[in-house]
């Protein structure tokens, strides 16, 4: 049918993603941290709980095994954001995991 195969991701993939966030609540800074099996891309965006986009972390090459980034509270202006719930979300591999982030005062 000229299609291409669908794209197969090793299931066992999702039981090895972990994604910290730590410390959380926080109040300067907090650091997102996960592990690859393999190197490859990776995306770590911060959005809004209305879906904007805040923040933008990683967009590039992350190494086997830990990465980790900081989130200095602020948006991708340099700007401080206001307190209150974020999501965190980890492309990676075909998969996608989105943490709640909180931002206190």
């Amino acid at each position: 049918s000229g299609e291409p195969p669908p794209l197969s991701v090793d299931p066992s993939l999702a039981s090895q993603i972990y994604f910290p966030v730590a410390p959380n609540p926080f109040r300067s800074t907090t650091d997102l941290s996960f592990r690859l099996p393999r190197g490859a891309r990776a995306k770590v965006d911060l959005f809004d709980l209305q879906g904007r986009r805040v923040r933008r972390l990683m967009d590039g090459n992350g190494v086997a095994g830990e990465n980790r980034v900081v989130w200095d509270g602020a948006d991708d202006q340099d700007r401080p954001v206001k307190p209150g719930i974020y999501l965190a979300r980890l492309d990676m591999l075909g998969y996608t995991k989105t943490l709640r982030v909180v931002r206190v005062h």
